[in-house]
């Protein structure tokens, strides 16, 4: 009697240590199946292509190329503003970005989401997280689809934002 539980109870041990190994392997799903999944899908996998180097398919931090490439992705008055930073005026950094030298990788932060609107700060990866945001993504969704309708430039999360238009009427106006 004494042999046959100990063999069930090591049958019971071998079984609970196959469960174990099988739930650690198991994968887990992520969290943006695809872009439109959220707006926050749809901002990360944004950045990432963004920055993408050209020799791997992406623009490379290239705000014209991207516009052309993804112009489904902006609300037609933030790619007419954009457009207009031609000639004298110019941003003196990338709109997207809200820098001159980009990061390697960018990631998503805290959400905040007010009816259809949605903004999203974007971090900087380096070493680690910049704990304050490179720019904050302003989305929009219509139907089944988001759109980027601003890119607010702020040192926090609280207001008051700059935005790409605000900058943009600020050059124009100094005649820059």
């Amino acid at each position: 009697m004494t042999k046959r539980l100990l063999v069930t109870s090591r049958a019971a041990v071998a079984i609970v240590a196959t469960m174990v190994i099988v739930a650690c392997k198991r994968e887990t799903v992520p969290a943006c199946l695809t872009p439109s999944a959220s707006a926050e899908c749809f901002a990360a996998d944004f950045y990432t292509w963004y920055t993408t180097p050209r020799s791997k398919g992406g623009p490379e931090a290239n705000a014209r190329e991207a516009m052309r490439l993804r112009e489904g992705s902006f609300s037609p008055a933030l790619l007419s503003a954009i457009a207009s930073d031609t000639g004298t005026v110019r941003l003196p950094f990338d709109p997207f970005l809200h820098s001159q030298t980009p990061c390697d990788r960018y990631v998503a932060g805290k959400v905040e989401t007010a009816g259809s609107r949605t903004r999203i700060a974007i971090h900087c990866m380096a070493k680690y997280r910049t704990p304050k945001p490179s720019v904050i993504a302003e989305v929009s969704q219509t139907d089944s689809t988001f759109r980027f309708t601003n890119f607010l430039y702020a040192d926090s999360l609280q207001p008051p934002y700059s935005d790409v238009f605000t900058q943009l009427a600020e050059l124009r106006s100094k005649g820059r």
